[in-house]
């Protein structure tokens, strides 16, 4: 383990820093030890720096240096999104938290091998960590993702993901999801409490009423939405405690500024 509390991406990045990578490969170096795959969770501090625009970049050349440095070009990474903080913030940080959970969506299909995890069902410790009970679900999670990945064990490891958001009239836009293997679940609470939001030219559209099927959400907003509209989902901060789940199994990966098309 090779954990810096608060660390922003700079400090492991050789292009930027890179101290603690540096440190990082030095644990194995000094045992003649290869990595099976290398867990990565961190992003935090990037909300809090405003870099979150440029995160998949960055974290791509760290990847890229590490597998490098360790002579193996497809190292896996098992990596997390971000699950929440409970600090007073803005609008501005809201977003810069949504852009770094979307870039380790990204991650997952921009990078060979690398693979990422739901983490907003877990509960906290304080206002930023996870807990000791949400890090052994974090663990488990990340055992079934390498048993899979790695070793070809049958697993079940894929969070759910929103893939497409349809509209069917001027304000409802249907969510189609992947990775539903029994069914959505938002848990029935009020509209308002869900994590979704349209956002185009005039500002946000607010969640007044839903509908759930098999494996899509169907959503209604308090207007209609402007043809450049785009939706986010569990990407705030904090994203509040319901998050749609495929029930049974998984809490569904956030995403920010999903495009809205056209049915």
């Amino acid at each position: 383990m090779s954990a810096y509390g608060g660390s922003p991406l700079r400090w492991w990045n050789p292009a930027a820093n890179g101290a603690l990578t540096k440190n990082m490969l030095e644990q194995p170096a000094d045992y003649d030890l290869h990595p099976k795959a290398m867990l990565w969770y961190q992003g935090e501090a990037e909300g809090f720096e405003n870099s979150a625009e440029t995160y998949l970049a960055r974290f791509s050349n760290f990847v890229d240096s590490v597998r490098a440095s360790l002579n193996q070009p497809e190292l896996p990474v098992i990596t997390f999104q971000l699950n929440r903080q409970f600090c007073e913030c803005d609008l501005a940080l809201d977003r810069q938290w949504g852009i770094v959970r979307q870039a380790q969506r990204d991650a997952m299909y921009r990078l060979k091998n690398v693979y990422t995890l739901a983490t907003q069902d877990v509960a906290m410790f304080d206002f930023i960590h996870n807990g000791a009970g949400g890090n052994l679900t974090l663990g488990e999670r990340a055992a079934k993702c390498a048993l899979s990945t790695l070793y070809g064990k049958q697993r079940d490891w894929k969070a759910p993901e929103v893939t497409k958001a349809v509209l069917l009239a001027p304000d409802t836009v249907e969510l189609r999801f992947d990775e539903i293997k029994n069914w959505i679940n938002p848990f029935d609470p009020p509209a308002s409490l869900l994590p979704f939001e349209a956002e185009d030219e005039q500002g946000f559209a607010k969640l007044v009423s839903y509908e759930t099927k098999n494996d899509t959400l169907v959503l209604r907003f308090d207007r209609p939405l402007l043809p450049d509209a785009v939706l986010h989902g569990s990407w705030r901060s904090n994203p509040g405690q319901v998050v749609p789940w495929d029930c049974m199994r998984f809490p569904m990966l956030a995403f920010y500024a999903l495009p809205i098309t056209n049915a």
